[in-house]
């Protein structure tokens, strides 16, 4: 009889601590800018002094300086709340869907003597994606803290190399498509990883859903250009790489374990 009502005693408690638990769902339209960040790979230690020297040369010769793009994402979300009590929960998300990132770089300005005819140099890239990712979020009453990996697989984009003249005011651009076929002509991988931070607030809430409104930041791994067999004085010419950090604010709805 007295593990019976243990028994009972430990249903009832369960079933009040748990009883939210379950399938959450939510669709979140995050909006925002980045910061592109270049570099190129390390000098390797098999070059002698003067190899090294030309390697280094080159590097700050071509690296670009940062500049400001945006992003814009539509995500779905769904995953299983476990909710401890009527203040703290845990989601456990997955998330999948569309994003759209720019990478802004500024170059060096052609060298020339006459200021009437320096360039400006830019490069833009812009990647449509995939995403997928995984963004565990530990809940406090309207309070929610997420911790997400995931990847962005590029399916299309562009490169763009324009160059202004602030003199005379002109601007030329040379565009290249990418695309699934053609990517590896550009890039090792199509693989953008990331890892980012979320913070939300339920501006309204009910038994049934919540609206959200929060930010985020996140950085999108190196994406490594391709080199085949390119020389530069006589030494491998350095591996470049692009890659960004993302601030910016999101919009959306979850909607609630439902009994």
């Amino acid at each position: 009889m007295k593990l019976c009502k243990i028994l009972v005693v430990l249903f009832v408690l369960s079933y009040s601590v748990f009883a939210k638990s379950g399938l959450e769902l939510g669709v979140f339209v995050p909006l925002g800018f980045n910061i592109g960040i270049h570099y190129y790979d390390k000098a390797p230690s098999s070059l002698n002094s003067q190899q090294s020297g030309i390697y280094n040369k080159y590097v700050t010769n071509n690296t670009r300086t940062s500049h400001i793009g945006y992003d814009a994402d539509a995500l779905f979300q769904a995953g299983y709340r476990l909710e401890l009590n009527k203040e703290i929960s845990f989601s456990f998300m997955g998330e999948l869907g569309y994003s759209r990132d720019t990478f802004n770089y500024r170059l060096k300005d052609s060298n020339t003597e006459s200021q009437a005819l320096k360039l400006q140099n830019y490069r833009y890239y812009t990647f449509d994606s995939l995403v997928i990712g995984i963004l565990p979020k530990f809940n406090y009453k309207r309070f929610s803290l997420g911790i997400g990996v995931g990847m962005k697989i590029f399916l299309s984009g562009t490169i763009n190399d324009s160059s202004y003249n602030s003199t005379l005011g002109y601007t030329t651009e040379t565009i290249k498509m990418i695309d699934m076929k053609n990517y590896k002509d550009y890039f090792a991988s199509n693989i953008i990883p990331y890892l980012k931070l979320t913070l939300d607030y339920s501006v309204y809430t009910s038994n049934k859903f919540d609206i959200v409104l929060g930010a985020y930041i996140d950085y999108d791994f190196a994406l490594r250009y391709q080199v085949k067999g390119s020389k530069y004085e006589g030494i491998d010419t350095p591996i470049e790489n692009i890659s960004s950090v993302d601030l910016g604010v999101q919009v959306g709805v979850k909607i609630r374990p439902m009994n």
